[in-house]
């Protein structure tokens, strides 16, 4: 490296500058530090394989820049090792530049060498080159032998990690530590180390395409803890809970009939209740595990259940009492167990169970950083996944790990990322490295490290020194490393719809080991493939602002501009929640995130509501541009100031958007009062197409946004319906409407019907018997006197195992309400089934199945429940996938000169279904619309429009 670290003034630096030969100064940037069983899940065999092919990392120098070392560690130990080659094994430590800028090291929390306080350098170390070392585990889990991927390899640390009052290392402590491993001979040289990123020029480690980058990925193993309940179910659960405790006979309490307390909510609990029981805490968007285990460890809890589907709820760390994380499926028996009995209690609880086979693995973490390089997108990264979750190696010995009660637990191995630099001694060095390991391409990546395939890896893409230089992406170069004689022919699959790809030539015939030979892959894409984003225009002058959680690398050529207004709920007094949402243009609730990906979203495959509308999500305009205006926050009023909308608007315009799109309404007013009306006013003069949603909540209301020179859109349906189907015991089948979200088939289950009780007929409320209902399929009647959602409650409440409402509002329950498995069946259909019920003794479900979705649907369109009336147009939008309320375009509107052009836009529409009958609404018989023309000369004071014939 040619070059200097200095503390300069600026004066002094503006005199360096001025010499012809300086070439570049940086200012100096903080770093962040990144963070048994895992050689055997990566295929690595004592006899067999890569690992004896490469002496286990044999004469290999690994240099790791990381928090220091511990050397005492078993895991570095002196075994069998050969002396080292080429240098002296390093321990130096880097910490000039940290010192320079004034920041002392802690003397409390670190020292003041090449040795690890915090254990950070220490378990990355020992994951890619510690020996083998017996029966060491993390309080009893994952037992075992801890190796490291390369144990045959020697060891050099730059300890570039400090602990200081901001926990930050220098830029100059890294790249000073970076030099001293080149000139020391390192092989290969690891970080985990990141800065802020910039371009290539300006970052001092730049991951970029010369630097191999690693994601993290699972293991098949788990870690586990069981519960069984008084009346025998037992639950297999996620636990990092560091003692092996057996816990019995203990009452369980949750807090029913109290949302608060059931999801175990901060200050919700009452000791009185609690202390002393195992807790169960349902799952909610409004609190976190995390905060949910402070809750009922404060009010002495003795242990606790967690309901959740992600099992990386808790951190290792986080386990201070006794608790396990359950999926919310088996949630929700424990509930019913926990209702139905007066006196519930846990019979047992076990902890510290290793599980290996765990499906579905390997998996992508997380916590794993995911691609494109903003820098430069066209080159994937990360490059490769490896092992990064619950990965057993040595820490520090001399910090508390986790606090159980009033102890202080510590412990030399730890789970906690490192196996590509293991790996790499094991495989071809330089820049054939990382082609070798990247295996079959996938679509979100090279794929997983797969040591062994490095042993053959057939052709390889060679990368020198000059190509990283000169960037060429453009032709494919590569190398044969395999037998001298070989003959390697291009195979093609999985290519998208729309997209011709062609090699040429097909055939490479080699003739001796190290030849290279070239390639051309051409691609072609139809026209209505979606493709790549165009450049933003130099007219724009939007940008995207720092914030809370965003920054502003986020954006891309999709996304032009973000920027958040909230000073007018400032000066109101009024407080932005911390808890709900973000202090920047992050989006926290999802309407912003899900109204801009119906209007502008790119082609997205694969996508679906629990299965339902499985496909492609492709919106109106994929190819648009995307600014966001946020002007909608959560506060204790949930509501929007009207000067942070108008305050939006005004930006938006300056900024110099085409189309501008509001889901916001204010309470009707006249024109010269009404917020909306008078920024889209100035949006119109500017030549701006506004559109506006017609407020469309649930109800009958008429519209807000209904200026004239505003598009307000409507809802409406598609022809598109979910369903599941019913199937009784006599073989009649029917079909109706379902959001239930999981798929599963439901098979001989006895049928309720109140027969003879009006109120157990029609589910209404506290009515039903559990002893005649539960873990029945129960038939509801339809009545005028309960909504299908409280007669939803009531069956759940009474332990159905699933329900039949008979309804012909096909909205009657909202997605968010199947807590079980439900359908709706028309009344007609209804009528066969209570028949059917009446005639036989012992009436059963042969069948029910979910997750169907069904196209051609009649009628449709219709204009939603939920949509405001008396509007100009509407636009489908009812069952869109993750639908609330959508507006856009009319037609494309012609982008004119307000100085010497009339406004005028066209809206096209029709007033047909698809059964050619005029449009009606599903809450009224019909609904009139048609099309309408209209506009009027820009310099008009008039109150009325000019015709125009088209």
């Amino acid at each position: 490296m040619h070059g200097f670290s200095a503390r300069l003034t600026p004066s002094q630096l503006s005199e360096i500058e001025k010499s012809p030969a300086h070439l570049a100064t940086y200012p100096d940037s903080f770093v962040k530090l990144l963070t048994t069983y895992s050689p055997k899940f990566l295929g690595l065999q004592k006899d067999s394989g890569i690992w004896p092919a490469a002496s286990y990392g044999k004469d290999v120098i690994v240099g790791i820049l990381d928090s220091g070392i511990w050397p005492e560690s078993e895991s570095f130990k002196d075994v069998a090792l050969q002396p080292a080659t080429r240098s002296s094994l390093a321990a130096r430590s880097f910490s000039k530049g940290l010192q320079a800028a004034g920041i002392k090291i802690s003397k409390e929390q670190d020292f003041n060498s090449a040795r690890d306080f915090y254990g950070h350098g220490t378990h990355t170390s020992s994951t890619a080159v510690g020996n083998h070392v017996l029966g060491v585990s993390y309080f009893g889990y994952a037992r075992g032998t801890a190796r490291g991927v390369a144990p045959g390899a020697h060891l050099a640390m730059y300890k570039v990690g400090w602990a200081t009052d901001t926990e930050l290392s220098f830029a100059t402590d890294v790249l000073a530590g970076m030099e001293q491993a080149i000139l020391d001979g390192v092989d290969i040289m690891s970080l985990s180390l990141g800065i802020n990123q910039t371009s290539y020029f300006t970052d001092v480690m730049a991951i970029a395409p010369w630097i191999t980058t690693v994601g993290a990925s699972t293991l098949d193993r788990s870690f586990l803890a069981t519960m069984t309940l008084e009346n025998g179910d037992s639950f297999e659960g996620t636990s990092y809970f560091p003692e092996s405790v057996f816990i019995t006979d203990s009452l369980l309490y949750y807090g029913k009939g109290n949302t608060s307390k059931a999801i175990c909510i901060h200050r919700a609990l009452d000791r009185k209740e609690v202390a002393g029981k195992v807790v169960l805490c349902d799952y909610s968007t409004k609190i976190k595990v995390s905060q949910q285990i402070k809750e009922v460890e404060r009010v002495g809890a003795y242990a606790a259940i967690f309901l959740t589907d992600m099992s990386f709820s808790l951190y290792a760390i986080q386990y201070s009492i006794p608790s396990l994380l359950l999926p919310i499926a088996s949630g929700k028996l424990i509930k019913e167990y926990v209702t139905r009995e007066r006196n519930p209690k846990v019979k047992s609880m076990k902890f510290v169970f290793t599980k290996l086979g765990t499906k579905h693995a390997p998996q992508v973490a997380n916590f794993s950083s995911k691609g494109p390089n903003p820098i430069s997108p066209r080159v994937l990264k990360p490059d490769i996944l490896a092992p990064g979750v619950d990965v057993l190696a040595a820490v520090s010995p001399i910090i508390s790990f986790i606090k159980v009660g009033s102890y202080d637990l510590v412990t030399d191995y730890a789970i906690t990322l490192r196996h590509i630099n293991g790996s790499t001694p094991c495989c071809w060095c330089g820049s054939f490295t990382e082609s070798s390991l990247s295996g079959t391409p996938l679509d979100f990546g090279a794929g997983h490290i797969n040591p062994n395939k490095a042993m053959d890896p057939g052709l390889i893409y060679d990368m020198g020194f000059q190509d990283y230089i000169e960037f060429l992406c453009n032709l494919g170069v590569v190398t044969n490393v395999g037998n001298e004689k070989a003959v390697y022919r291009a195979h093609l699959e999985n290519i998208p719809t729309g997209m011709r790809i062609s090699v040429k030539p097909k055939i490479l015939t080699f003739t001796r080991k190290y030849q290279n030979q070239s390639f051309v892959v051409s691609i072609e894409l139809d026209r209505e493939f979606p493709r790549g984003m165009s450049p933003v225009l130099h007219r724009w002058k939007g940008k995207c602002e720092n914030g809370i959680a965003f920054s502003p690398s986020t954006c891309n050529k999709k996304l032009t501009g973000t920027r958040s207004f909230s000073k007018g709920l400032q000066a109101a007094g009024i407080k932005i929640s911390k808890e709900q949402d973000f202090n920047s243009a992050r989006d926290f609730y999802g309407h912003g995130t899900h109204m801009s990906s119906i209007a502008v979203g790119n082609h997205v495959h694969g996508v679906s509501y629990f299965g339902y509308a499985r496909g492609i999500a492709r919106r109106v305009a994929p190819g648009a541009h995307l600014a966001m205006y946020k002007v909608g926050w959560a506060t204790d009023t949930e509501l929007t100031l009207a000067t942070d909308v108008l305050a939006g608007m005004e930006q938006a315009i300056l900024d110099g958007v085409d189309i501008m799109s509001l889901s916001v309404g204010f309470n009707q007013t006249s024109y010269f009062k009404d917020i909306i009306a008078i920024g889209s006013l100035s949006a119109i003069d500017k030549g701006i197409f506004v559109v506006c949603s017609a407020d469309n909540d649930f109800g009958f209301k008429t519209i807000l946004n209904g200026a004239p020179w505003i598009t307000t859109v409507g809802a409406g349906t598609l022809d598109r319906s979910f369903q599941a189907t019913v199937t009784l015991e006599n073989g009649i089948s029917f079909e109706g409407i379902s959001y239930f979200s999981e798929s599963v088939l439901i098979t001989d289950l006895h049928l309720y019907h109140g027969k003879g009780n009006i109120s157990k007929a029609i589910c209404n409320h506290t009515t039903l018997d559990r002893k005649e209902v539960a873990r029945k399929v129960v038939l509801c009647d339809y009545s005028t006197k309960i909504e299908v959602s409280q007669q939803m409650m009531e069956v759940e409440r009474v332990g159905a195992y699933a329900a039949i409402f008979l309804t012909d509002i096909s909205f009657s329950l909202s997605l968010k309400e199947y807590s079980i498995p439900g359908i709706l069946l028309p009344t007609a259909s209804g009528t066969l089934v209570k028949q059917y019920v009446t005639r036989v003794k012992n009436p059963k479900v042969k069948s029910m199945k979910f997750v169907l979705t069904r196209l051609g649907t009649k009628h449709a369109p219709q204009v939603a429940n939920f949509s405001s009336l008396c509007i100009g147009v509407r636009h489908i939008n009812v069952d869109t996938p993750c639908s609330w309320h959508w507006s856009f375009t009319e037609s494309s509107p012609p982008r004119v000169e307000p100085s010497s052009h009339p406004i005028c836009y066209v809206t096209t529409a029709y007033a047909m279904d698809n059964t050619g009958t005029i449009l009606k609404s599903q809450m009224t018989e019909s609904f009139w619309h048609t099309s309408r023309f209209w506009g009027w000369p820009h310099q008009s004071k008039q109150s009325h429009g000019s015709w125009t014939h088209l």
